[in-house]
């Protein structure tokens, strides 16, 4: 149980009055499969205390189907026993014959003051919206975790796929209120064991949260979505390839980092931003089929040797670029900044008469961090084949001239 301050009164025309929004709650809590019990008041600490009545059922619950929002109930016939007071203070007031709140509330606050202390007088002070409120803002965590607890042991297949589904459908509800998406997330299965006698254990070891690589499984998306059946589509063809050695008693969802969504910005005339989510999507099941790292993209690294610009990556993952000590440099003009379609695995010697050039020189020099120091004046030339090429001539040991690329 526990205790959630909502203030709605800047939000009661935007859904038609405190009636309307105070339904959409209770839907809400209800869906979620929540119980709760509210109250309305001028103040946190008014509204605090009549939650706290409403569950004792002296008064209506403010979330109940009949109630009403015209009138809030009074406080005045509250026991004083029911107030969030010392023990002490309590029987301090009773035996002064003060049993009622609005009994308490008719005495002056210097009395009180110098009778009981300050944290009285400030109490009452709130209660009646004279004294400012000292509320615990609520920061929401950076990630997200959900465990649900099965009915009964269940075996891995389309069983689970209830469980999960639902599971996804609370993350992208959360998601949505806070505008927010994933691009990664891990299911975690609690399993059933056997001990060595051969019975069965109620509880897997190690429990969740150290859960064996075995029985996790992960999901990493090239976008940010928080589409509930793409994740879950994504989640279930991995779910069909996953081995476990037990019955699975609970299942916990895990997301580490929650990044802004990919929102598309769609053009009546243009379907490329929809075309590129389509494509991301594809990627990411062909991925799922073909198994990890069966896909690989190229990444762009910090190294202005061309034949280290770029290193491989897993295309189902974010990518990064790679660390180096110097920047790209700045765009050239022309035909200068004109790379070709073929780099050679390596360079290739080539002799002077096997080439014409085409272009001015473009000099790409570095590596000394690493001892592959290059220095080199690149040039588009005319192949005797007839083909455009990128040749080099090394200002460095080795000397000449070499084949590094072809032009499409």
């Amino acid at each position: 149980a526990g205790l959630i301050g909502l203030e709605v009164g800047a939000s009661a025309r935007l859904f038609g009055g405190v009636a309307s929004l105070l339904g959409c709650i209770r839907d809400d809590l209800r869906q979620l499969g929540f119980s709760a019990v509210g109250g309305l008041g001028r103040s946190l600490t008014a509204a605090t205390l009549r939650s706290q009545l409403a569950q004792f059922g002296r008064i209506s619950c403010a979330l109940s189907d009949s109630a009403r929002v015209d009138r809030l109930p009074a406080l005045n016939g509250t026991p004083v026993e029911l107030l969030p007071l010392e023990r002490r203070t309590i029987e301090i007031l009773q035996g002064s014959g003060i049993s009622r709140l609005g009994e308490l509330i008719k005495i002056s606050e210097a009395a009180l003051r110098r009778r009981f202390g300050a944290a009285l007088v400030t109490y009452l002070g709130r209660l009646r919206s004279t004294a400012p409120e000292n509320n615990e803002r609520y920061q929401p965590p950076q990630g997200y975790q959900a465990t649900l607890e099965l009915p009964a042991p269940t075996e891995l297949g389309e069983a689970l796929w209830f469980p999960i589904k639902r599971l996804i459908n609370d993350l992208c509800w959360t998601l949505q209120a806070r505008d927010l998406a994933v691009d990664q997330l891990e299911l975690q299965f609690e399993l059933e064991r056997a001990d060595r006698s051969g019975e069965w254990l109620n509880r897997s070891e190690p429990m969740i949260g150290a859960a064996p690589s075995g029985n996790r499984l992960q999901c990493q998306l090239l976008e940010a979505s928080r589409d509930p059946t793409h994740l879950f589509e994504l989640c279930r063809q991995r779910l069909e390839r996953l081995a476990l050695d037990g019955k699975v008693l609970s299942i916990h969802l895990q997301v580490h980092r929650l990044p802004p969504p990919q929102v598309l910005q769609e053009d009546l005339f243009d379907s490329s931003a929809r075309e590129q989510g389509d494509w991301s999507r594809l990627l990411e099941r062909l991925a799922v089929r073909l198994g990890e790292g069966s896909l690989q993209r190229l990444v762009e690294a910090a190294d202005l040797r061309p034949e280290r610009a770029a290193t491989s990556s897993p295309i189902a993952g974010p990518a990064k670029r790679s660390v180096g000590k110097t920047a790209h440099p700045a765009p050239l003009r022309g035909d200068l900044a004109v790379r070709p379609s073929w780099l050679l695995a390596s360079p290739q010697p080539i002799a002077e008469g096997e080439f014409q050039l085409l272009s001015d020189s473009e000099r790409i020099e570095g590596g000394w961090w690493d001892g592959n120091d290059v220095r080199r004046d690149y040039f588009r030339a005319l192949h005797v084949n007839g083909g455009q090429c990128w040749v080099y001539r090394s200002l460095r040991p080795p000397h000449g001239w070499f084949l590094h690329g072809w032009f499409g």
